[in-house]
């Protein structure tokens, strides 16, 4: 057995000892524009005619979700420094939702992610331009 493919199935075994599942993450934020000024929020490939939040904080970190909120025990990728709800989207057909905003010099190279307020699925942690 060659070493590439043995070492590929050490790492697959333990991954599955200790319960990871992979997962393709098909929920998608993206941002665009200029900050401070007009930039653009997109999401992709949610579920169609869904409920999305993009959050905002002021770093990257790790969250819990307390309990008694929606998506309660969901862990995010942000600080919970500062932390708040920058928009509400509801997807269309195809799951898809954009929307500009005028933003700040305070919430420039913040962070951004996306999470289902169905699903409770999130997206990666985008930062602001």
């Amino acid at each position: 057995m060659s070493r590439s493919i043995m070492l590929t199935t050490v790492l697959a075994l333990c991954l599955s000892l200790v319960g990871f599942e992979s997962r393709a993450a098909a929920e998608d934020l993206s941002i665009s524009g200029t900050c401070p000024g007009e930039v653009t929020f997109t999401i992709s490939g949610w579920e169609p005619e869904s409920n999305v939040a993009v959050l905002f904080s002021t770093a990257p970190g790790s969250l819990r979700i307390p309990g008694g909120y929606t998506c309660a025990g969901t862990r995010l990728g942000l600080s919970p420094r500062n932390i708040r709800v920058l928009i509400n989207f509801h997807t269309d057909e195809f799951g898809y939702a954009s929307y500009a905003l005028r933003l700040p010099a305070g919430a420039c190279r913040g962070s951004s992610q996306a999470i289902s307020l169905d699903t409770c699925s999130t997206s990666t942690v985008e930062q602001l331009p």
